[in-house]
């Protein structure tokens, strides 16, 4: 069956490796903005602060220090190249990032100097006695997590959350702020930095809806699903275009089944499911393809590209119904083929 109908197979084999890579490919997007999105609620709030003059540790440290169940990270922290966060939170906080190694932060971390890295920063630890340090403000920082996965790329590779929140200046800030009572400790925080600095300006940006992650992935990723769609639309065509031969092969085969009393039906159906078994058999092989590429680490790391089951089995849903859509062309024809007209020929 693969002999005579090979042009359709190589398409079909193309076109389920196509249709692997781009459902992986936004899968991988998809799961990468989750991961962004992991260490925050559904109730957290953006506080952006703007003072007139920088408000010192000390004065920082009386506004937050006390608050009850919450979370707050700060941004603009910098270690050679990379770029972090300032935490601090009092609470059991259940939500953390994806990690290589070790522990996030908890409610008994912040009475020492601890860290926790993305996978990309391990070149600047320093081991003694089975823990790691790393030097920062003049000061050695305890790693106690590692974030990050060992087969692909995550959103935390890069970056660093360190418990250096209560020891920082603010005169320009935006503070995510978590918890369990955001909305009361926010009430806090607005009147203690009018007591502090009547000048500060306090502004509350609600997050209750996290970014749709299939809908930013479609929209950051729109060219490359627009060009394999073409491709796959234009490969499907091809084997569209091939109806004719395949009609006109097949035409003599088709009159002489219904001479002998086969129904259009059956015809119908011997026609799809021959176009089922070479989509069936072209997504076996595309299959084995991309696991072999994976394998042998071909496709860069930032893909994050795998195999996934569930991907797997909608690709293969996909394919097959790519293979009924293509057949129909050629059951039209062939229903159209009247006896009669094979006996003129003849």
């Amino acid at each position: 069956m693969i002999r005579k109908n090979i042009f359709n197979f190589v398409i079909f084999f193309i076109t389920c490796f196509f249709v692997m890579f781009i459902l992986q490919t936004l899968k991988g997007g998809v799961d990468l903005i989750n991961e962004n999105n992991s260490l925050r609620g559904k109730a957290d709030k953006l506080i952006n602060i703007s003072c007139s003059k920088d408000l010192n540790a000390f004065e920082v440290k009386k506004i937050f220090s006390d608050l009850k169940d919450v979370k707050l990270e700060k941004e603009g922290m910098f270690l050679e190249a990379f770029i972090g966060k300032s935490i601090f939170l009092n609470y059991e906080n259940n939500i953390v990032p994806t990690l290589l190694e070790g522990r996030f932060f908890n409610k008994d971390d912040f009475n020492e100097n601890k860290i926790v890295i993305g996978k990309n920063m391990k070149r600047l630890v320093e081991y003694r006695d089975n823990k790691g340090y790393i030097l920062y403000k003049g000061k050695e920082w305890e790693v106690i997590g590692i974030m990050g996965s060992e087969n692909r790329s995550t959103a935390f590779d890069d970056t660093f959350y360190i418990n250096d929140f209560l020891s920082s200046e603010i005169k320009e800030a935006r503070i995510l702020l978590g918890g369990n009572q955001p909305d009361d400790n926010v009430k806090i925080i607005k009147d203690r930095f009018k007591d502090i600095e009547p000048s500060a300006s306090i502004n509350i940006e609600e997050l209750d809806t996290l970014e749709s992650p299939l809908k930013k992935v479609f929209y950051e990723k729109k060219y490359i699903v627009i060009i394999l769609s073409l491709l796959i639309g234009t490969l499907l065509l091809n084997i569209i275009n091939t109806t004719n031969y395949y009609v006109l092969n097949k035409k003599k085969e088709i009159g002489i089944k219904k001479l002998l009393g086969r129904t259009k039906f059956k015809i119908s159906l011997e026609i799809l499911f021959e176009y089922i078994k070479i989509a069936s058999l072209a997504f076996l092989f595309a299959t084995i393809f991309y696991n072999a590429l994976i394998f042998l680490k071909v496709f860069p790391i930032e893909l994050g590209l795998k195999y996934d089951v569930i991907i797997g089995g909608f690709s293969f849903l996909v394919i097959i119904i790519l293979a009924v859509l293509v057949a129909i062309p050629s059951i039209i024809k062939s229903n159209r083929i009247s006896i009669s007209s094979i006996i003129k020929e003849d």
